[in-house]
């Protein structure tokens, strides 16, 4: 595509052009990258189920793909093996076959400390609700590298707005924590 390899961009007064991949920050990248990866789920889906792995929850927010799978196959665990990270070891021999140029990455809950995965600002994982009931729980997350500051303490905006910040700030934090958390 020509577009794609005409991308120029510049980094501390020198113009350089992109020579190899897409060129980030060009929107026709993502574009192309969204067609290509409707395409790559649709593939997977389709692997999985001749492979007996019923998809329960399947999310994709551009090239990060989350999801929980029910395997009818039977996996059998070795002494000091984890039955999640098997299991996505076998979808993830599937993934490595739709597309060769693709790199593909893994991550379990067991790969924690917390046994809970983070997605994007959350942390999720299987477990016991408060009432009783096994479910998809959720919290709110944070990368070691996210600011913990929400506002400068000298930003020069109005108390009104601060305030009206900091209120968002709050609320999103709680729609990122499951009701059924404990």
């Amino acid at each position: 595509m020509k577009t794609m390899s005409l991308h120029d961009f510049q980094l501390d007064e020198k113009v350089y052009r992109q020579i190899g991949g897409r060129s980030i920050g060009l929107d026709l990248s993502m574009v192309v990258s969204d067609n290509c990866m409707c395409e790559w789920d649709r593939l997977l889906l389709i692997l999985m189920e001749d492979n007996h792995m019923e998809s329960v929850v399947y999310k994709r927010y551009n090239d990060d793909v989350d999801f929980i799978v029910h395997s009818q196959a039977a996996i059998v665990v070795a002494e000091g093996e984890r039955r999640d990270k098997l299991g996505v070891n076998r979808i993830k021999i599937l993934v490595d076959s739709i597309e060769s140029h693709l790199t593909v990455s893994i991550a379990v809950c067991s790969d924690h400390l917390d046994r809970r995965l983070q997605i994007l600002e959350l942390k999720v994982w299987i477990g016991m609700g408060k009432d009783g009931v096994t479910r998809f729980l959720y919290t709110h997350y944070m990368k070691y590298v996210s600011s913990r500051a929400a506002m400068h303490e000298m930003s020069c905006h109005r108390e009104s707005m601060r305030f009206n910040m900091f209120v968002n700030e709050i609320l999103r934090i709680l729609r990122n924590c499951s009701a059924y958390t404990v």
